[in-house]
């Protein structure tokens, strides 16, 4: 019974790392979404191809928080 139980908390540990890993992975491009960027779909696909990297990763978050630049 104790392995039973022990597997079944590995498996909910890994599905939540996976879970939040994810999360975090994919944070610039949900912010992107979110703030309705007009640049979303050239975010999203850096950050899929990139976002690997932590260089990659970075720029993607950076680029997803700016703001476009204002025509006066």
């Amino acid at each position: 019974m104790e392995l039973e139980a022990l597997v079944r908390e590995s498996i909910t540990h890994a599905l939540a790392a996976l879970f939040i890993g994810g999360f975090g992975y994919l944070l610039p491009s949900l912010i992107a979404w979110y703030r309705s960027h007009h640049n979303t779909a050239a975010i999203v696909a850096c950050n899929l191809l990139l976002g690997w990297t932590v260089v990659g990763w970075i720029g993607t978050f950076i680029w997803a928080l700016t703001r476009p630049p204002v025509k006066g």
